[in-house]
């Protein structure tokens, strides 16, 4: 599945993100956030790829095809990836 956005649209998915990161930064997200919308990719997916394993990005990208629609998700992954 794999949806077109328009800029506005990204944009305004770039500001929930920056919420996102400013709002409660040392908390554990929940499991229903999406961290990538292109590809409905949620924290609680991130979550049971990486039981008892260690964090690897090209995992994600591999597996769960996390970035491969407008990327705007790889920016923060860095970033979330403490609190996922």
């Amino acid at each position: 599945m794999e949806i077109d956005l328009e800029l506005d649209e990204l944009k305004l998915l770039e500001e929930a993100r920056s919420q996102l990161l400013e709002n409660e930064a040392n908390q554990k997200l929940d499991d229903n956030i999406l961290i990538c919308e292109c590809k409905c990719i949620s924290v609680g997916m991130i979550r049971d790829k990486f039981k008892n394993k260690q964090f690897d990005l090209d995992l994600l990208k591999k597996e769960l095809g996390l970035g491969t629609g407008c990327s705007s998700c790889i920016k923060d992954i860095k970033i979330l990836r403490s609190r996922i």
